[in-house]
């Protein structure tokens, strides 16, 4: 693939980090989270009609944002261990442990020194999602135990995580569906989507122990990473530009799934609504693989900034927003906390990519070349000993 794809999937993904970032702030607003959360109907023509049930609503589509993600992984978690890692398993699933892992834990251990700072209490005027859901149990040795693991059976120090274990599992067992998808190509995919297909319908009819249930959900999320392999392995070979019809149809039916998507459920829980953020999402990706204006557009340097800032700016937004809000609120009016906390999150995504994100992509590299080194050696004494 051409470096100026690469660099319209680092555009995207700024793109839906910010979304989701702002989702979140959205969600603050009780009347928000009624329609969210309960499916009240807001008046017709106020406000909050037009952003959750006009086309708008795409500027806060949180869950079509996080499907981008898992899609946009699939494309380069396959060039990376095809183009990279040269099908080097151990050292593609080393890189990417820490590549999730510590930026994770450090995320997680900053939110809880935030939360004990501050002693979190109801904040009056605030929807019920801040004030009964984040930040709101009581820490434990086995609560602490459960982030360690990446359980996802607590996700309220930081809610955002949850798609981070489905990713770190699904890392850990991505040669095999890459090599699956590799010899079986269509069927392989075909296959995998009915197996996220079954995943959700047991958890939709079968009460099952939660353990079970959270490999099933990761399982839920499977095909998405196919299909991103598949768009990979399609827009590997060079291709011709695009025509502005195919464009226009690409995106226009982007926008359609993904806003339909978000006006039947923001969350996107119901069937109807996880199908239509499914295709919606797969498009976009498609779209931003191709040689267009929008994924020109994504590639431009501000976009492309957003993007090598997005994992920390997704890890720590929710944290900075709660401690803005619960130190200041009394202090100082919602607008100046609104573009305080975005301000804040942004240059704290910002000092964590330098920092942690470089350190752990450091790490990984250095314990990829070390295990691989000496399998390698391992290997070369094994093939002495035999020819002796």
């Amino acid at each position: 693939m051409k470096a100026n794809r690469i660099r319209s999937l680092d555009g995207l993904r700024g793109l839906c980090a910010i979304i989701v970032m702002f989702f979140h702030w959205w969600l603050l607003s009780p009347a928000v989270w009624n329609v969210v959360s309960k499916g009240v109907i807001p008046a017709a023509g106020s406000p909050l009609f037009m952003i959750s049930k006009t086309p708008l609503n795409v500027l806060v589509a949180g869950s079509s944002a996080v499907f981008i993600f898992f899609v946009i992984s699939g494309v380069v978690l396959a060039l990376t261990f095809e183009e990279v890692d040269r099908h080097d398993s151990v050292a593609f699933i080393v890189k990417r442990f820490c590549r999730i892992y510590l930026p994770y834990a450090v995320a997680i251990l900053v939110s809880l020194s935030a939360m004990l700072l501050v002693q979190p209490a109801p904040v009056p005027g605030l929807s019920e999602w801040f004030n009964t859901y984040a930040w709101s149990q009581t820490i434990t040795p086995l609560r602490l135990l459960n982030y360690v693991l990446m359980t996802n059976h607590d996700t309220t120090l930081d809610p955002v995580i949850w798609s981070l274990a489905h990713e770190l599992r699904i890392s850990l067992v991505f040669p095999l569906i890459f090599f699956f998808m590799a010899r079986h190509g269509t069927v392989a995919l075909v296959a995998l989507v009915a197996f996220s297909l079954a995943a959700e319908i047991i958890l939709a009819i079968a009460h099952v122990h939660w353990v079970i249930g959270e490999f099933l959900n990761t399982g839920k999320y499977l095909f998405l990473f196919a299909f991103g392999i598949w768009l990979y392995r399609r827009g590997a070979a060079p291709g011709h530009r695009e025509g502005r019809a195919r464009t226009l149809v690409l995106g226009v039916s982007a926008l359609i799934a993904i806003f339909l998507s978000a006006r039947i459920d923001l969350l996107a829980f119901t069937p109807a609504a996880f199908l239509l953020s499914t295709v919606g999402s797969i498009l976009v990706v498609a779209l931003a693989l191709g040689q267009n204006a929008i994924a020109n557009a994504l590639a431009s340097n501000g976009a492309v900034w957003f993007g090598r800032i997005s994992y920390s700016l997704y890890l720590m937004h929710i944290p900075v927003m709660l401690f803005i809000l619960h130190q200041f609120h009394a202090r100082a009016p919602a607008g100046l906390l609104f573009v305080t906390g975005i301000a804040a999150a942004i240059g704290v995504a910002w000092l964590m990519s330098m920092t942690v994100e470089r350190f752990s992509q450091r790490l990984g590299r250095w314990l990829a070349t070390r295990l691989s080194s000496a399998s390698a050696a391992k290997a070369g004494a094994g093939a002495v000993t035999a020819a002796s």
